[in-house]
């Protein structure tokens, strides 16, 4: 009996499988990783099965999520990728250019004119809404706009110069801008910005300082009044990170020390409510970290107070990106405490934190990448306990001089909640087609009601819970997150539907003081985590809660949560006259 040979394509099969085979060993060997200390990122974790994820698309989408993030190997897969197209002449790596002299320079696209004025508004209508405060807007230019000689060649890029001046040219005139650009311009040749992060250096960050404290006519220290120290020369920041690049240039990392030091205590807030206090500007435990700058305040935190001994009196809210980091620790021989706010993280409100601490001046800081790109700039006044409605919404009712169908308006739409939502079918108002709203349902259940959505192909999905959540004792991030998975549900299998996110509707003034823990400052609190993350996921968010006002509290039920029959309409009114329905 012969001896059975293999065929060629069985060979090849064979190692096939045998390859996958060895992979799946090593990965399911591999210990799961929770950070990434290259990427400077969380990882994506095994996502819980269930039979509703599963039918969704939820768990397959977030498996893959998860088996691309602990790969076996990853980040050396990653660095050998980019080294051999580095190796063909490839110079852009995922947004991030590799110039001259081993320079890594992030990528700057045109921004939208609508999105530079819908910024102007919010920021000048924060403006309008602190008439108390001394305004300051400070926005950085990135290493690009200075070192296009290292762009590589034939490569142009956006002027971020004539933004800057669009800008300034915007601003109401209680705002003083502090124009930054000149002077690093200037300074261009000396080590303004890291060759391998997206941040500016310290020593440009001690310039732009000096420009600010002569704003608020006030004398800046100078250089000779700092010791220099070389905290770390092995710097390989977020630039490298995001390219994937490794055989670079490292930076360093240096901190200004000034030489008449003055103590301080720094706080710093999570967002769950902890906090912590230190008596030092600088964490030196993340200099043995990939993310070395995080040395500078310890990185992003919602909320951070510093007391030091000097100016008493003199009080400063900072509004900022990480820009501000190492910008910040040169502040405390001006002022006696500064409120360092990073607007992605804080969910409280700001007036509160203004007034109740007698805050003096407020410095909005960013670099003009997180500007034209973080929407939480555009969102400011979410932040903000001020009216910004008429001050009776019910004049909306009579905007119209025919009566609105409702049912034809919103034929192509579906609304999605709980209790309040469910009585628009139930007074007549929509098509019970039209509704998917379930009484008594939580924020954690409304994800099983997408599959109960009658229309095939929504045009518009908007969305209202809250009403059986709204518990102080509940932390506002699980009813953020858990919305954010419905949210991610609903655009997994409607990919084409506009989403709105609508505001968590408050409560009346008499339940507040029956049931304290159901009140309307948490309901704000969890309406600015919304906007936030509504944000995040580019979907839309109406505020729906500046409907209800002192003036017309008579449109709550007597239960102080449900509405009556006249707040249906002026709810309807308001989509269709304010919002044009979503369209």
């Amino acid at each position: 009996m012969g001896k059975y040979k293999l065929t060629p394509k069985q060979v090849s099969g064979a190692i096939l499988v045998l390859y996958l085979a060895a992979f799946a060993v090593l990965n399911s060997l591999t210990p799961t990783r929770a950070f990434s200390e290259w990427e400077n990122r969380r990882l994506e974790q095994a996502p819980q099965f269930s039979w509703a994820n599963l039918l969704d698309g939820s768990f397959t989408a977030d498996f893959e999520k998860y088996l691309a993030d602990q790969f076996t190997l990853k980040d050396s897969w990653v660095g050998l990728k980019t080294g051999l197209e580095r190796l063909v002449g490839k110079r852009e790596f995922n947004g991030v250019y590799l110039g001259k002299e081993d320079y890594l320079l992030q990528a700057f696209a045109k921004p939208r004119p609508e999105d530079l004025q819908n910024k102007m508004e919010a920021i000048n209508s924060f403006g309008a809404a602190t008439p108390q405060l001394n305004k300051y807007l400070m926005v950085v230019p990135n290493a690009i706009e200075f070192h296009r000689d290292k762009l590589p060649p034939y490569l142009e890029t956006e002027s971020q110069a004539k933004w800057l001046a669009q800008i300034k040219s915007s601003l109401r005139q209680d705002i003083k801008f502090v124009d930054v650009y000149q002077i690093l311009q200037a300074r261009r040749e000396e080590y303004l910005y890291y060759k391998t992060d997206h941040h500016w250096t310290t020593l440009a960050a001690f310039y732009a300082y000096q420009k600010f404290i002569e704003a608020t006519g006030d004398t800046p220290r100078t250089l000779d009044d700092y010791a220099v120290e070389q905290a770390r020369g092995d710097f390989y920041g977020s630039l490298s990170s995001k390219s994937g690049l490794r055989a670079l240039t490292s930076d360093t990392i240096q901190i200004f020390r000034p030489k008449k030091q003055t103590a301080v205590q720094v706080e710093y807030y999570e967002a769950e409510g902890s906090s912590q206090v230190v008596t030092s500007l600088y964490q030196r435990s993340q200099l043995q970290k990939k993310d070395k700058y995080a040395v500078f305040l310890g990185g992003n935190y919602p909320l951070i107070k510093i007391t030091s001994q000097a100016a008493p009196g003199k009080k400063l809210l900072v509004l900022k990106d990480s820009y501000a980091n190492c910008f910040i620790p040169f502040l405390t021989e001006h002022y006696n405490q500064i409120f360092v706010v990073d607007l992605r993280y804080y969910g409280d409100i700001l007036s509160d934190l203004i007034r109740e601490n007698g805050i003096s001046d407020v410095l909005l800081l960013y670099n003009v990448h997180t500007f034209f790109e973080d929407p939480n700039v555009e969102s400011i006044l979410d932040f903000m306990d001020i009216e910004q409605e008429p001050a009776d919404p019910r004049e909306l009712l009579t905007a119209t001089d025919q009566p609105i169908n409702f049912q034809e308006f919103f034929q192509q739409d579906v609304f999605m909640g709980d209790s309040i939502t469910e009585a628009i079918s139930y007074l007549g108002l929509l098509e019970p087609r039209n509704v998917c709203a379930t009484i008594g349902v939580n924020i954690n259940e409304a994800k099983a009601q997408i599959g109960q959505i009658q229309l095939n192909n929504p045009r518009h999905i908007y969305l209202l819970y809250g009403v059986n959540d709204m518990d102080d004792r509940t932390p506002s991030q699980w009813f953020v997150e858990e919305y954010r998975g419905l949210i991610q549900g609903l655009k997994q299998k409607y990919p084409q539907a506009r989403i709105y996110i609508q505001s968590v509707l408050p409560v009346s003034a008499s339940l507040e003081r029956k049931k304290p823990h159901t009140n309307n400052r948490h309901i704000q609190q969890c309406n600015v985590s919304l906007s936030k993350m509504a944000a995040e996921e580019q979907v839309n968010y109406i505020n729906l809660a500046a409907l209800i006002n002192e003036q017309n509290q008579d449109l709550y039920e007597a239960d102080g949560v449900h509405f009556k029959a006249p707040f249906y309409n002026l709810w309807l009114s308001y989509l269709v006259n304010y919002f044009g329905g979503g369209k």
